[in-house]
């Protein structure tokens, strides 16, 4: 369910995705799979902020960042962490959103510039060395 969701947002809208995110989260609780539901709550945030309710975006935000701090998980750290930017950007919150964009890259692993972390964008415009990745 969890690689489907770009898919079933494309072809059945975020309505579609929330739904299928909602089956994801009821299976990773009945299998205590922390990592999975931390995604999940990342990914809610996510299509929350698409369809226009940054509030509850935050919320499932705020519930992946605890797992991914309990975790010690870089990666959903990262993900979430852009989930939560952009909805506080729709939010208007724009001092939050460069505290948490500036946070994650002081904690950007040296060389790590080209990862993705599992968002569709790249963390880092520029190489540790000043140089652009394109």
């Amino acid at each position: 369910r969890l690689e489907l969701r770009r898919m079933v947002a494309q072809l059945g809208g975020l309505g579609s995705c929330i739904q299928r995110l909602r089956e994801a989260s009821k299976l990773a609780v009945r299998l205590n799979d922390d990592q999975r539901r931390g995604q999940i709550y990342a990914f809610l945030a996510n299509t929350h902020s698409m369809l226009g309710a940054p509030e509850e975006a935050l919320e499932f935000g705020d519930r992946a960042l605890k797992i991914a701090a309990r975790l010690d998980d870089l990666q959903l750290r990262f993900l979430t962490t852009v989930y939560l930017q952009q909805a506080h950007f729709f939010l208007g919150n724009h001092q939050r959103v460069v505290e948490l964009g500036t946070a994650s890259l002081e904690a950007l692993p040296s060389g790590s510039e080209l990862q993705h972390f599992g968002a569709a964008i790249r963390f880092a415009n520029r190489s540790a060395d000043g140089r652009g990745l394109d």
